[in-house]
């Protein structure tokens, strides 16, 4: 396919999305180019209860890769990663069945794309197929083994069967390539204490605290819970502030504190880092509900009904 560049202009925002297609199909633009913005404006047709109109778009898309003879691995690449789209928006509306079909598809034209897999497996989850779901999930780590997601989510699926002893096999395979993965050994040390009773956490305790990558929002949470097993409150405090300082915009880093300010009983302390926490949320229910709710997966519901405002 051609690869002649010319000024782009988006459209108006009525019609992005099929002009984004349109300059595909009449050779004006390349889909490398546009390929971020059509994925952008598919998915805000979605919030905007418009999702059969950009799969029309897709579809018709779709079509144009397939009819072009003499295909070269990019263009088979385009046609594939389209067929993904389309097997994103129907999984996004629930239509797993349908997205199973579309994911398949770009398998079969680029078989060498971990993330078609991935999509195969969050599709066969919804159905309740967890053996296609786990053949994918393996198939995803195979091609892209440096890519911790597929082992934890493939841990998930074993502890959900109750099959601990997968669970944490895949999450041993996750710690030899990467040693310092938190949320593998945070898990790993779940499993141990709820099925090895005893089992000694401390090993694998001090393993993870002494981790020294940069901590995003869910291995702060993680590290945060961890250390305060170990009843570390004072030290807590000054890695929290520390981290508020560099990210002020956080609020996680506030609802963690007060829970240790809890833990030390200062409730004043406490008290101010909630009303902060409410002020980053511009005191949105639902904004904070999300921090609450990944607050409460790692620290579960009594910690955090300690701290919640009624």
């Amino acid at each position: 396919m051609p690869k002649r560049k010319t000024a782009f202009r988006e459209p108006k925002e009525k019609d992005v999305l099929e002009e984004l297609c349109n300059s595909v199909i009449n050779f004006s633009r390349p889909f490398e180019d546009v390929k971020e913005l059509i994925e952008e404006k598919a998915f805000e047709a979605i919030e905007n209860d418009l999702s059969e109109n950009a799969l029309r778009h897709l579809q018709r898309l779709a079509s144009f890769f397939e009819e072009l003879e003499n295909k070269n691995d990019e263009i088979c690449s385009d046609q594939a990663q389209v067929y993904s789209l389309i097997g994103e928006i129907l999984h996004y509306t629930n239509k797993f069945s349908e997205s199973i079909h579309w994911f398949r598809k770009s398998v079969v034209v680029d078989d060498r794309n971990a993330a078609f897999y991935a999509g195969l497996a969050a599709s066969y989850e919804k159905l309740g197929d967890t053996d296609r779901a786990i053949r994918s999930l393996e198939q995803e780590i195979r091609l892209n083994p440096g890519d911790y997601s597929p082992y934890l989510h493939l841990a998930d699926i074993y502890d959900r069967l109750e099959n601990y002893e997968k669970a944490s096999e895949c999450l041993e395979k996750l710690l030899e390539r990467d040693p310092d993965n938190i949320q593998a050994l945070h898990k790993l040390i779940c499993y141990h204490q709820t099925h090895l009773p005893n089992a000694n956490v401390e090993f694998l305790r001090r393993r993870l605290l002494s981790c020294h990558k940069e901590l995003a929002k869910t291995d702060l949470v993680i590290w945060t819970f961890h250390i305060c097993c170990e009843r570390k409150y004072n030290y807590a405090i000054r890695i929290l502030s520390a981290k508020e300082f560099e990210q002020s915009s956080d609020p996680m880093v506030n609802l963690l504190k007060a829970y240790v300010y809890y833990e030390q009983g200062k409730q004043d302390e406490q008290m101010d880092e909630l009303s902060e926490f409410a002020r980053k949320n511009r005191r949105k229910k639902t904004a904070m509900q999300v921090q609450y709710d990944q607050f409460m997966t790692v620290f579960g519901e009594l910690a955090l009904s300690k701290i919640k405002p009624s």
